[in-house]
């Protein structure tokens, strides 16, 4: 399968195994379970903890512990939506008191911070570009291609903590995520490129907006090196 070439870190056999799996379900015609959605949309957490689930049991030479999928899902999705670290690690707190844990606000904030760059930022954006690359080639060969064409570029969200254009394009031309997050909410609409984004920013009036002093210095630097 000349698809395996695009994960040379991901054993091919494993990938043959995530392959027969992805063919068997569409054969089964439950497929669809393991297709992920836009962070989004409604049901993005139970279709991208499948995912997870069903990568790490093909992908991964070591057992997977706990169900930490889920949870892991769970932080990767207010991460994809492009939520601040504070509030992630709020959510990251009620997830786990919701299940009977009695986690210190201490070790949720400094295990939050490494969670999101040892798992969602090197793990699964590695995973997630063999299983998008396998699951695209399987719904081709089933004459799925719409649904292929609009698969999510998982890895990018997961890499850049953004999912919407506006951020997305923010981020491209040098913006922190943080600013990038800020400003993205005050856009009067997309932007689409990074032209789009650097043309907006040349004209935002920082005078009148309401953002961190340490966002504006941010984009005034910006300015200058883009000038």
């Amino acid at each position: 399968m000349a698809v395996i070439q695009n994960s040379p870190t991901v054993s091919a056999l494993r990938q043959q195994r995530l392959y027969e799996l992805l063919k068997n379900r569409a054969r089964e015609k439950t497929l669809q379970a393991l297709v992920p959605l836009h962070p989004m949309v409604s049901g993005a957490y139970e279709h991208l903890a499948s995912c997870f689930e069903t990568a790490e049991a093909c992908l991964e030479t070591q057992e997977r512990e706990n169900r930490l999928f889920r949870y892991h899902a769970y932080l990767s999705l207010a991460w994809m939506k492009g939520e601040s670290i504070p509030s992630i690690i709020e959510a990251s707190y009620s997830y786990k008191t919701s299940r009977g844990e009695k986690p210190k606000k201490s070790f949720i904030m400094r295990s939050v911070l490494s969670d999101v760059e040892r798992f969602v930022r090197f793990k699964y954006v590695r995973l997630m570009g063999c299983y998008i690359t396998i699951l695209r080639e399987v719904l081709n060969e089933n004459q799925r291609q719409g649904t292929a064409e609009r698969l999510p570029p998982l890895p990018t969200f997961l890499e850049l903590g953004a999912c919407e254009a506006t951020m997305i394009s923010l981020i491209a031309i040098g913006l922190s995520r943080s600013t990038a997050r800020r400003l993205s909410k005050i856009a009067a609409h997309s932007l689409a490129t990074s032209i789009e984004a650097r043309a907006w920013l040349s004209t935002l009036d920082l005078g009148k907006i309401s953002i961190p002093e340490i966002s504006k210095r941010e984009v005034q630097m910006l300015r200058t090196d883009i000038a």
